[in-house]
């Protein structure tokens, strides 16, 4: 039984594995390693410490620049600025005609997409020359057109007289004729439409005062002292609600 027992203990010795055999090899190494090797690894460490020390102030000492280097770095650095000016406004110079051809060809263009304004004066072969106005007041307007002669007024197909019963009216409609003392020197054919007999009146009055302007401009001033210039804009004003008309209301009761 003894011989037996000491043959497993053998057996078990040769079955160590690999792993226990190198960690007893290494402890063993690490024991006969001299004490001296740790104070040599410190001293190494210093060393590289004070060589990257050494390499930070060279680098420094370069970077600084001496008064001379900054003044000679500054005005290089102001001819580089001077000659971008230089060229940026030789550049602008260049493109500075062909912007203006540009921008003059655009306003051609515009002026030639403008409509032309329609004439004031109708020119007819073989008769006089027609000079145009219109004329308006309150909801009316008149068409006149206004050429020389011997002072005769008609008005939608009537004559004066016909067409306005009022006498009130008809002086209403020759005032500027008369202020210009061009009464019996000019015929006019009115076509009105819109309004009342007031309305159409103060229209052609308007009208004939504009086709005057157009027939002779330097009698503008003196119509327009008179005030026969200016478009009257005065109309009815409309109906409120709750009123019996733009103003007038209702009878107050107390009770």
């Amino acid at each position: 039984m003894a011989e037996k027992k000491t043959t497993k203990v053998e057996e078990k010795e040769v079955k160590k594995p690999a792993k226990v055999v190198k960690e007893t090899a290494k402890k063993a190494e690490a024991k006969a390693e001299p004490k001296t090797t740790k104070a040599a690894t410190k001293t190494a460490t210093k060393e590289v410490k004070e060589t990257k020390t050494t390499a930070k102030k060279e680098t420094a000492a370069k970077k600084e620049v001496t008064p001379k280097t900054a003044a000679k770095k500054e005005t290089a650095a102001k001819e580089t600025k001077a000659t971008k000016v230089e060229k940026e406004v030789k550049a602008e110079t260049k493109k500075a005609p062909a912007k203006k051809a540009e921008t003059a060809a655009k306003v051609e263009t515009k002026e030639v997409k403008k409509p032309a304004a329609k004439s004031k004066v109708k020119a007819v072969k073989g008769k006089a020359q027609e000079f145009l106005g219109t004329g308006k007041r309150k909801c009316s307007v008149a068409r006149v057109r206004l050429t020389t002669g011997t002072g005769k007024i008609t008005v939608n197909g009537e004559s004066l007289d016909e067409y306005f019963d009022l006498e009130t009216l008809k002086t209403i409609v020759k005032q500027p004729l008369v202020l210009t003392e061009t009464l019996n020197n000019v015929d006019i054919v009115a076509n009105i439409y819109g309004g009342g007999k007031s309305g159409q009146a103060g229209a052609l009055r308007h009208g004939i005062t504009r086709a005057l302007i157009v027939f002779r401009p330097e009698l503008r001033p003196e119509l327009k002292k008179a005030g026969f210039v200016t478009r009257d804009a005065r109309k009815k004003e409309r109906k409120k609600y709750g009123l019996h008309k733009a103003r007038k209301a209702p009878q107050f009761s107390k009770r």
